[in-house]
């Protein structure tokens, strides 16, 4: 295993079979950062793997095989719409979850995330504002 990449609970089937749990990888974000999540965002029988945005290459996605991609909508050095150019670079057609707050324009947003990755699934993830930040 990369050792850029946290370890999964267990190992996970190259066929994707129905019966093994899907897999997340969390892009330059932590466990409290997924505590704000809404509600069945991520299947309790999920592996999610954490790594840092720039953890991320061809590699790391053979290896693992992400159903789903999360990162934020802005990271250090890098956004969305950088990360995303960087998926549809390497073939990643799965879907792609971006945390955000709550914006003006949410539309606007992921279809400029979506021109630069038409192929893969993205999607807004509106987290609260914590109060006293």
């Amino acid at each position: 295993m990369d050792s850029r990449l946290s370890q999964p609970a267990c190992q996970v089937s190259p066929n994707r079979h129905p019966k093994y749990p899907p897999v997340i990888l969390v892009l330059g974000l932590n466990h409290v950062d997924l505590i704000r999540l809404p509600s069945g965002t991520i299947p309790p029988n999920a592996l999610v793997h954490f790594a840092p945005v720039s953890a991320l290459d061809g590699e790391v996605l053979a290896e693992l095989k992400p159903t789903t991609i999360i990162s934020g909508l802005v990271s250090r050095g890098s956004d969305a719409v950088d990360l995303a150019g960087r998926l549809a670079d390497l073939k990643y057609e799965g879907q792609y979850q971006v945390l955000t707050t709550a914006l003006p324009r949410p539309a606007m947003v992921r279809a400029e995330i979506s021109s630069v990755a038409p192929d893969i699934d993205v999607q807004l993830l509106e987290i609260p504002v914590q109060s006293g930040v």
